[in-house]
């Protein structure tokens, strides 16, 4: 139902995503982007557009100083920042006394992470990484891919993901992270 798409590119990250509402067999092109900035974060949503509501208009992401180790920061002060915020905007569901959130790509500077519907973190070793529907055809076409630009490996993740999985579409939108 989704193609969210990141690029690790030295001091930045570009990310695209699709345009494709999906529901059923209906799919419908959005112009509330999966993809968007919220102060100098870029995130990617992939499911529930309420979860992208929530994430833009809502979410007030803590900010990491520059000494500041990145994975330990995500994993504790932005996901407990991102709990609550799922929480209070009646997104977070509780199964098995479990709770669960959402499935995101978070961009900062040079780094992505990927973060799960668990609140489990990652960040990918390869420096790219692909969500939804289209993310195995994504993540092929950025295989074959490297060594291009970091534009052109998301429109290529995104045009292969378009072909090949009838859930995802036109348009794209591509931003990147501040240096």
């Amino acid at each position: 139902m989704t193609c969210i798409v990141a690029v690790a590119d030295g001091d930045r990250v570009v990310m695209g995503g699709d345009g494709a509402g999906v529901g059923g067999d209906r799919v419908e092109p959005r112009a509330d982007a999966k993809v968007f900035r919220n102060g100098a974060w870029v995130f990617g949503v992939a499911g529930s557009f309420r979860l992208r509501d929530l994430l833009a208009y809502r979410f007030q992401p803590p900010t990491p100083t520059p000494d500041t180790d990145l994975d330990p920061f995500m994993a504790l002060t932005f996901v407990d920042a991102l709990r609550a915020c799922l929480k209070d905007g009646g997104f977070a569901q509780t199964d098995n006394d479990r709770e669960c959130g959402g499935l995101l790509l978070a961009a900062w500077r040079g780094a992505v992470w990927r973060i799960d519907s668990d609140y489990q973190v990652g960040r990918p070793a390869l420096g790219y990484t692909a969500i939804g529907s289209g993310a195995p055809y994504a993540l092929g076409a950025l295989y074959v891919s490297d060594g291009d630009d970091a534009e052109t490996r998301v429109l290529m993740a995104l045009s292969a993901a378009v072909c090949f999985s009838g859930s995802v579409t036109e348009p794209f939108r591509v931003l990147a992270t501040e240096t």
